[in-house]
């Protein structure tokens, strides 16, 4: 299987999240190799699992989202005056 490199700039994860996921050459059968912009490291596996909780915890803290840990969890929201 062949890697997918990525390169994310941490204070805005969510941005180059979706800007890699909307490239035609995206494939997400395809395993992600990510670097953080600025920083030197090798992926063996920590970069990509550090970039998706960052991502998590971004889209967690959307407004797209309520509830939260003491609801058991969270749920879309729809904002009908949006």
């Amino acid at each position: 299987m062949s890697m997918q490199h990525k390169m994310v700039d941490r204070q805005d994860v969510l941005d180059g999240e979706f800007r890699a996921f909307k490239r035609k050459a995206f494939k997400p059968e395809r395993q992600l190799n990510v670097r953080f912009s600025g920083e030197d490291g090798v992926n063996n596996g920590g970069l990509t699992r550090e970039f998706l909780q960052l991502a998590m915890k971004a889209l967690s803290q959307l407004s797209i989202f309520t509830g939260g840990r003491a609801d058991r969890g969270y749920n879309l929201s729809l904002d009908y005056k949006g």
